[in-house]
């Protein structure tokens, strides 16, 4: 199940798949994860330890601390083909996990730690708020482009070609840009994009205090 988690859809993995690729019927898998929300839920919380194990210890520097808690979720989710995919559709789990009593639900660390960077940081709630949404929408976007192929490095031949069978005169803008355009994946937008949502965050910040 872990590993049919990080290459394929999680919307394409169900109980009788599972069954199949187990060996045991599918009954068997409803008696010990009672759905296949459970199961969800399950290998979400899964890869959400993986990705906090992974976590460095807070420094109290804010920047320093969610660039590296954004890169580490970035490389984690990446790893998670199925999940990134899953998460960027469906709105349930994406936050919290169902966990049983007595179980971490390491999404909520995850959460838990972005609010205490922003809180450390000088912060308003509502400014943290809204930067974590930011910065949540900013990494599915990007990790489920890279997943699916989307980035335009990807799909560098088919852009170029469709770009060329046009006169120059015709469409300048689009000349001007298709070149650089096409050298873009999701390394180089993750990067880009993370320095300008953090000096945004940081005008945020200063206006605050």
């Amino acid at each position: 199940m872990i590993a049919l988690a990080q290459r394929e859809p999680f919307s394409e993995i169900t109980i009788a798949r599972l069954g199949r690729e187990l060996g045991v019927v599918p009954s068997l898998i409803h008696y010990f994860l009672r759905s296949r929300d459970d199961m969800m839920s399950l290998v979400l919380n899964h890869a959400l330890k993986e990705l906090a194990e992974l976590l460095p210890p807070l420094s109290g520097v804010w920047r320093a601390d969610a660039e590296a808690h954004l890169r580490q979720a970035y490389e984690t989710l990446l790893k998670w083909r199925g999940i990134t995919s899953y998460m960027a559709e469906q709105n349930k789990y994406r936050i919290f996990q169902n966990v049983l009593p007595g179980e971490v639900d390491f999404g909520l660390v995850f959460y838990d730690r972005m609010g205490r960077i922003f809180q450390t940081g000088g912060f308003t709630a509502e400014d943290s708020a809204r930067a974590y949404h930011l910065l949540m929408h900013f990494l599915t976007s990007i990790t489920r482009a890279d997943v699916l192929k989307l980035e335009p490095a990807a799909q560098r031949e088919t852009l170029r070609t469709h770009v060329d069978q046009f006169p120059v005169s015709d469409y300048p803008g689009a000349r001007f840009l298709i070149e650089a355009f096409t050298n873009l994946d999701s390394k180089r937008t993750f990067e880009s994009g993370l320095t300008l949502l953090l000096d945004g965050f940081e005008r945020w910040r200063a206006q605050s205090i």
